[in-house]
């Protein structure tokens, strides 16, 4: 498993995608982060959203490990993510 990229921190909404012209701009690992509040944000969690790869399959090459303190730890996987 190798960590791609981390939430920020922060109460409240995070920053996000924002329009083509200024996704251009960013760095692949600022659109990473961001793509990491966008799942915290979505799911309310309170604790860190990490962008792992794994080893092995998991259901998807990539996946969320995210974490919260009244729901624990728990996996978000999207399918499409990696061409």
């Amino acid at each position: 498993m190798r960590i791609i990229a981390v939430s920020q921190k922060g109460d409240g909404m995070l920053p996000m995608k924002q329009s083509p012209e200024l996704e251009d701009k960013k760095s692949y690992e600022q659109r990473n982060a961001e793509l990491c509040n966008f799942i915290k944000n979505a799911f309310c969690v309170n604790g860190d959203v990490s962008l792992v790869k794994s080893d092995k399959e998991f259901k998807a090459k990539v996946y969320f490990v995210v974490e919260d303190s009244d729901r624990g730890n728990f996996i978000v996987a999207l399918s499409n993510l990696v061409k």
